[in-house]
Formats: C-alpha cells, sequence, structure tokens
C-alpha cells in the first residue's frame, strides 16, 4: 500500500531501553564550589531499574553519566534504518554509542520529522553486535538544576 506524500513516517518497530541503565557520579559541575575530600573519592556505580529513575539516587551532585548497554537488533533489512529517540535528554548533555560522540540531531535532512520533546539520532551505520550508550550532563546546568531524561527508544524504520 502506498502512503500519501504528506502523511507522517512511523516506525516499524520500536525497542525500548528505558531499563537496566548504570549511573555513575562523576564530580562537582562547574557551578559548584569542589569539596577536595569529595573531589577524590570515587563515586560507585549505581543500577537504575528505569532511566527516568536517575533523579531519585543517592550520592552525588554536578556531573552525571548515564550508561546501557545492548544487543544488535535481530532481523534487520538492508534497507531499514535505526533510530535512536532520547526524551528528555538535558540541551547540554552528551550522547555516545560505542565511544563515538552523536551528532546534534537535525544535521541529518533525511531523518524523520520530530514533534516531540525527544532528540533523534541516525545510529545506522554505528550500530554493532554489542554496543553501549553513554549519556552525560551536568545536573547544575540543566533548567531548574535537574533533568527530566524520561526515555530511550530504538526504532527501526523503512527506507
Amino acid at each position: 500500500m502506498n502512503r500519501p506524500h504528506d502523511a507522517p513516517r512511523q516506525a516499524t518497530h520500536t525497542i525500548g531501553l528505558a531499563s537496566q541503565w548504570e549511573l555513575e557520579w562523576l564530580g562537582a559541575s562547574e557551578a559548584e564550589p569542589t569539596i577536595p575530600s569529595m573531589a577524590t573519592r570515587p563515586t560507585p556505580t549505581q543500577r537504575l531499574k528505569k532511566v527516568a529513575d536517575w533523579p531519585t539516587a543517592t550520592g552525588g551532585t554536578g556531573r552525571v553519566r548515564l550508561r546501557r548497554r545492548f544487543g544488535r537488533p535481530s532481523g534487520l533489512s538492508t534497507g531499514e534504518r535505526l533510530l535512536l529517540r532520547i526524551t528528555g535528554l538535558p540541551e547540554t548533555a552528551t550522547t555516545q554509542l560505542n565511544g563515538r560522540v552523536l551528532p546534534c540531531p537535525g544535521t541529518d535532512p533525511s531523518a524523520p520529522p520530530d514533534t516531540t520533546d525527544s532528540r533523534m539520532y541516525d545510529v545506522s551505520e554505528q550500530i554493532a553486535d554489542r554496543n553501549e550508550l553513554v549519556i552525560e550532563f551536568d545536573r547544575a546546568r540543566s533548567p531548574a538544576g535537574t533533568a527530566q531524561l524520561a526515555d530511550v527508544q530504538l526504532e527501526i524504520w523503512g527506507r
């Protein structure tokens, strides 16, 4: 069935990555004074059931690192694109996939239009059999001192 030219495109399959995250407090932000004894003490990694639970995690302030490992989606066809959608990502956040910083959204003119408060990244070329997604941001530099990171998904789109 052909879709009308102006009909919105939709993902053919969505894979949730909102659960099983690791959180690590990296230390004081630029906006906070550094206490020497706190700055040198390593912060243990905490496990989160959901990425949206990070504001309730204890043990730190300032810069935050969230990490999620996942496998390559099975059954990808040659003509399909894999997009990473992150909802509620702070503007100052850095996002990496497999050690490579993902470019700011909007630089890929072929990416599907996004009408929500989320960012989309085309990761079709970066995806591997085993993957590591890392999001880092400064809690103090987010609006109102907190961020509302809410959801992370992989979307499979037909080309």
